[in-house]
């Protein structure tokens, strides 16, 4: 089991090297995706943070589903650009990472919501 588990990794980082940089209008789609949720954050963030606030806690529930919509509906790009199986795959090695970091954070920030009402 190890021994499958082990070249399942070896495999994903050898796929991973070999389509680092392989795929321009993929990596130019993902740096649009990066450009646009780091503005939607550093919109939301001129504010400073109230959890105490429920007009703060409105206004970041709207900006966590904002985001997690633009997030969902990108995760489309490879169908809407016509991507092959290639830049298809690399999309998805390169986008799942980002997905993951926003739903864990958007589960964390609802965590920590729902103890501050609760």
């Amino acid at each position: 089991m190890k021994r499958i588990f082990a070249s399942g990794i070896f495999i994903s980082l050898v796929c991973q090297i070999t389509f680092a940089g392989d795929f321009p209008r993929v990596d130019a789609d993902l740096k649009t995706y990066d450009d646009t949720v780091a503005a939607k954050n550093t919109t939301f963030n001129r504010t400073p943070a109230d959890p105490s606030s429920k007009d703060w806690v409105k206004s970041k529930l709207s900006h966590m589903v904002d985001v997690d919509q633009y997030m969902r509906t990108y995760s489309d790009i490879p169908f809407q650009h016509s991507y092959n199986y290639d830049e298809t795959v690399y999309f998805r090695q390169q986008f799942g990472p980002r997905w993951f970091r926003i739903d864990q954070g958007n589960t964390d920030d609802l965590k920590t919501l729902l103890l501050t009402y609760n």
